[in-house]
């Protein structure tokens, strides 16, 4: 059950992470929703976490509560690893959690 439920909790993250990295370096802008120093925690990664423990691990190590004082809501910016909208890397960023429903955020 915990299995299932990492992995239906990583799909999610990885279409919240993949909108977010469009917007902020394809389109060049940020959502209304977002926090400034978002773009500023992206790092290159040989890859994601595939397990809860390495999950947690990984968000241990990025630290998104460092930089949660410069948010407008702290307590949103989590931990994100997904590719980039190419498919050609891998990344990591503290971003803002987003519920998503039929694909639609909501």
């Amino acid at each position: 059950m915990a299995s299932g439920l990492f992995t239906d909790i990583f799909r999610v993250s990885v279409i919240l992470t993949v909108n977010t990295i469009l917007n902020f370096h394809v389109l060049g802008t940020s959502l209304k929703t977002s926090c400034p120093v978002s773009p500023s925690t992206v790092e290159v990664v040989d890859d994601c976490p595939d397990s809860e423990e390495k999950w947690r691990v990984a968000a241990e190590r990025k630290n998104c509560a460092a930089y949660a004082n410069q948010c407008d809501e702290p307590q949103r910016l989590v931990y994100h690893c997904t590719i980039n909208a190419f498919s050609n890397q891998t990344l990591e960023m503290c971003a803002y959690g987003k519920y998503i429903f039929k694909g639609i955020f909501v």
